[in-house]
């Protein structure tokens, strides 16, 4: 993967990610395909928001919809 190709994610889609796996209990493999994104990336979102490194500014304004269970 090139520089270009990375992706950015507004603290507002990290924050939904790792709530629907904190708060809702959905695996972090099933979230992760159902959002599309690496299962590393996602584990890295959940680890800093145990410990509260990763909070979020602001209540997540949209709903998180995961697929493909």
């Amino acid at each position: 993967m090139t520089r270009t190709d990375l992706r950015t994610y507004t603290p507002e889609f990290r924050a939904e990610a790792f709530e629907v796996i904190l708060e809702l209990g959905v695996s972090l493999e099933a979230t992760a395909l159902g959002l599309s994104l690496p299962k590393g990336t996602l584990a890295n979102w959940v680890k800093a928001a145990r410990h509260g490194s990763m909070t979020p500014t602001s209540p997540p304004s949209t709903t998180v919809v995961i697929t493909n269970f």
